[in-house]
């Protein structure tokens, strides 16, 4: 009769449990936070300017041409001001830029809003969950310890 022994992990099992990456906590999660809301008030401005736009050629109104106006001024200012700060945000693992995104090749597992890019879906991400996943190496990263 023979006795049976526990079955312990392979090699290859603990190898990949090894590699399982933790969430690290962003260095500067201030400028985080200011990029994201500068880009999400940007997406809203140009929403709105298509919006005062539309009601400007249907209605005639020229209140509408105003706000549509200014709608498209402070598109313009928080784009600006977005590319500013965010060329410098950068992930500490492989050092790609978290909020400016570039040509490079992304994560197979990176999130995307359909009709959006990859870097709408980091913004969406940090404004309601406080943490994100870098678009490029899929490192997790959390705002706050």
């Amino acid at each position: 009769m023979k006795v049976s022994t526990p079955i312990a992990p392979t090699a290859s099992e603990a190898v990949a449990s090894a590699k399982v990456r933790r969430t690290r906590v962003f260095p500067q999660p201030l400028r985080l936070v200011l990029g994201a809301c500068l880009l999400g008030l940007a997406f809203i401005s140009f929403l709105s300017f298509a919006w005062f736009t539309g009601e400007l050629l249907l209605t005639g109104k020229r209140s509408a041409g105003f706000l549509a106006l200014g709608s498209l001024v402070l598109f313009g200012l928080c784009r600006l001001l977005a590319f500013l700060n965010n060329e410098k945000l950068h992930c500490s693992l492989c050092h790609g830029t978290v909020l400016h995104e570039k040509r490079c090749r992304k994560h197979a597992s990176a999130t995307r809003i359909p009709g959006l890019s990859h870097r709408a879906a980091t913004v969406a991400s940090i404004l309601t969950t406080g943490q994100f996943r870098c678009m490029y190496c899929w490192t997790s990263y959390q705002l706050k310890k």
